[in-house]
């Protein structure tokens, strides 16, 4: 009969001293012993479990390939500075309190954090191929080695460059599908139009060839949406001229392009009375037929239109005036070969005949207008 006690972990039949008979003394101690040596200390039967406190590691562990599972945290010595990436290869640690990281081709150290955030600035972002950094301030975004890769976003806002400064906003309308604009090309001189339309931007109309009458649809040009160019509008004095020696009425003066033409006129005044160029006799005589001459003079000596102003004048029996009266607008001129620069266009009348000082002939309400067109 053999006299033992089973052990607390592992359920090792020991021996009672003093009761235990031969050859049962020798097979427990054998059985024992047996049972000792394959232990794994994996828990009953096979020993207790072993605790951190029973362990003293003090050189490098290995895992043989296999994870470390269910860790709480991983906590790091702090280096004094990154470690070998050839002597740690693939190694995760902390140097400076910083999250490092070496690569396995053991050479680059990876530096994850710094002062506390994401160090995009020196590590950037890589996925395959594609990655994203900081290179002295600007963010490089690439596809591939040096080849500029896509970004998708909503709106971007470009700041001014100042300190708390001020942005633009550049933001896409609201869309029913998506679509893309494409830049034009810089021109290779002067200064281009740039147009949308459904197959992007483009910039091949130059600025010189204008917008033509293709580009703006029928009807839709009124004239309050034209303005004169180099216009001048002066009044007319209503001195008269009775003799054969021309009187100059008004004067205006204008820098012309020297590529368009210049319309002379007469015009009533702002006040919207009637404007017209009058022949009058000065006394009850009967004076027949008589002729006055309104004249469009260029700078003072060249004479661009006459318009004679006939008729017949007789005097009232009683005494009195007899007058004719001719509308002002009737008297235009278009000078259709003005040299650039400053040109001074005046309008003359005279007598040409009677000239003994009974007629008269004068503007009256009239305003001298002088338009580039």
């Amino acid at each position: 009969m053999s006299y033992t006690n089973p052990s607390q972990y592992m359920n090792l039949p020991i021996p009672v001293v003093a009761q235990d008979p031969g050859p049962d003394w020798a097979n427990n101690i054998v059985a024992s012993l047996t049972q000792i040596d394959s232990h794994t200390h994996t828990g009953s039967p096979y020993g207790q479990q072993l605790t951190p406190a029973s362990l003293n590691i003090n050189s490098s562990l290995t895992f043989l390939g296999n994870s470390a599972t269910h860790l709480l945290t991983a906590s790091f010595n702090n280096q004094s500075s990154a470690l070998s990436a050839s002597s740690y290869p693939g190694a995760l640690y902390m140097a400076g309190n910083n999250l490092y990281f070496n690569d396995g081709t053991g050479s680059d150290q990876v530096q994850i954090t710094s002062g506390g955030s994401v160090n995009a600035t020196s590590s950037g972002i890589a996925s395959g191929t594609a990655s994203a950094s900081f290179s002295s301030g600007v963010l490089v975004v690439d596809s591939n080695t040096n080849t500029p890769g896509n970004i998708k976003a909503g709106s971007y806002l470009m700041g001014d460059g100042t300190t708390d400064g001020y942005f633009v906003t550049l933001q896409p309308p609201t869309l029913s599908g998506g679509y893309t604009i494409t830049l034009p090309s810089l021109p290779g001189s002067g200064t281009n139009f740039v147009t949308l339309n459904s197959s992007g931007m483009s910039g091949g109309v130059s600025t010189s060839g204008g917008i033509t009458g293709s580009n703006i649809a029928s009807g839709t040009v009124t004239n309050s949406n034209l303005a004169a160019t180099n216009a001048t509008i002066v009044s007319v004095s209503t001195t008269g001229a009775s003799s054969g020696t021309g009187v100059q009425v008004a004067s205006a003066t204008i820098t012309t392009t020297g590529t368009r033409y210049v319309m002379l006129r007469l015009s009533s005044t702002v006040s919207g009375s009637p404007a017209y160029v009058e022949l009058f006799n000065t006394s009850a005589l009967s004076l027949g037929q008589v002729q006055g001459i309104v004249q469009f003079v260029k700078n003072g000596t060249t004479s661009l239109a006459e318009y004679p102003i006939q008729t017949v004048l007789l005097g009232p029996s009683g005494g009195g005036e007899s007058v004719f009266e001719v509308p002002a607008s009737a008297f235009s001129h278009i000078d259709f070969a003005p040299s650039s620069g400053s040109n001074t266009y005046s309008i003359n009348i005279s007598m040409s005949s009677p000239t003994n000082g009974n007629v008269t002939i004068a503007c009256v309400n009239c305003f001298f207008q002088v338009i580039e067109m």
